[in-house]
């Protein structure tokens, strides 16, 4: 290539000399587009390799990050996000709450006929669940990990709507379930619903 540049050079050289002694022919003048039209082509050739080299490179510095850190390389995110449609009105101590109307569930890890989260992936979850009471009510819930509650949220006032929260990361292996449900603690057995009240997760990595 760098031969060619300069037998390129040379050329262009020698058609000045020739225009100006007034001397350039039809032969020559079409050479040199041809080689003009070739030096484009080499260009675009090489633009084309540095663009699929520089892509290389991204992925090789990726791949590499990924293997000092030990991140999880997953083929596809997993999260949800359901919500309760209707107010439940007399819940039972540790009753699973069904969250049934479903905003996102990506990778089909979320069972609303069930209100339960499977585990597609062994990684590092976050969980978050929501609960309004109406004015006069007092509601607690509990999310849990194959059947062990890890976290608690309450919530209630005599006389507004309020609103608990309850946000836990877990280490999950895959397979592993994970679902909300109604406290074994006394109160009002009423949980509000009209999505307010909801259940989220994601994989972290």
């Amino acid at each position: 290539m760098v031969l060619k540049a300069h037998l390129f050079s040379t050329f262009v050289i020698y058609i000045i000399i020739w225009r100006a002694k007034g001397q350039l022919t039809q032969e020559l003048t079409q050479s040199l587009l041809t080689l003009i039209s070739e030096e484009n082509s080499l260009r675009a050739d090489l633009e084309r390799e540095a663009a699929q080299l520089s892509s290389e490179i991204r992925q090789l510095q990726i791949e590499r990050q990924q293997a000092q850190c030990g991140c999880t390389n997953n083929t596809s995110p997993f999260a949800f996000s359901a919500a309760l449609s209707s107010t439940i009105s007399n819940l039972g101590q540790r009753q699973q709450v069904v969250f049934d109307k479903v905003i996102n569930n990506v990778g089909n890890g979320y069972d609303a006929r069930h209100g339960t989260f499977t585990a597609q992936v062994t990684g590092v979850y976050e969980f978050s669940v929501t609960v309004l009471s109406s004015g006069g009510n007092f509601i607690g819930a509990e999310i849990v990990k194959n059947g062990e509650p890890v976290a608690k949220a309450r919530t209630g006032d005599a006389s507004y709507y309020t609103m608990g929260t309850s946000i836990v990361t877990l280490q999950l292996q895959k397979g592993d379930d994970v679902w909300v449900d109604h406290i074994s603690e006394t109160d009002s057995n009423k949980l509000e619903g009209q999505s307010f009240t909801t259940f989220s997760g994601y994989l972290i990595q």
